[in-house]
């Protein structure tokens, strides 16, 4: 990895704004902003980002966070 690579993919770890969340799913930031809290929305962003990444909304930080999910081996 590069640095540009390295700083993208800690950008992405700290979480996305809305306007660049919908910037990545193609879609209008009003619309993510009215979905954001719905309980299929990982599944929803999942089918939309363009590497299949799955997305939750963080009350917290209101940012929009990568949504790691481990399973069993």
């Amino acid at each position: 990895m590069n640095n540009r690579e390295i700083k993208s993919l800690t950008d992405i770890l700290a979480g996305l704004t809305a306007v660049e969340l919908a910037s990545r799913l193609n879609v209008e930031e009003s619309f993510l902003e009215q979905i954001k809290e719905e309980a299929n929305f990982s599944d929803w962003s999942k089918q939309q980002d363009p590497e299949a990444v799955s997305w939750r909304y963080d009350r917290v930080s209101c940012r929009y966070l990568v949504n790691l999910s481990f399973s069993e081996v």
